[in-house]
């Protein structure tokens, strides 16, 4: 996000700026505990990455 201020905003203004902006990114974190144990792995992950990787060659 782009904030262009202009000369002669005042402090106040700024700062009410800033704290909606600040709100709007709380609103759009992640959370990534919700995904944690929702995956069933038969092999590790790396073996599995390790076997993604050769498909490559």
């Amino acid at each position: 996000m782009v904030l262009i201020i202009k000369r002669g905003t005042t402090d106040e203004k700024i700062r009410n700026i800033l704290d909606e902006m600040a709100s709007e990114k709380l609103h759009r974190v992640m959370d990534a505990f919700q995904y944690c144990g929702v995956i069933s792995l038969e092999q590790s992950p790396d073996k599995i990455q390790h076997i993604l990787r050769a498909e490559w060659d």
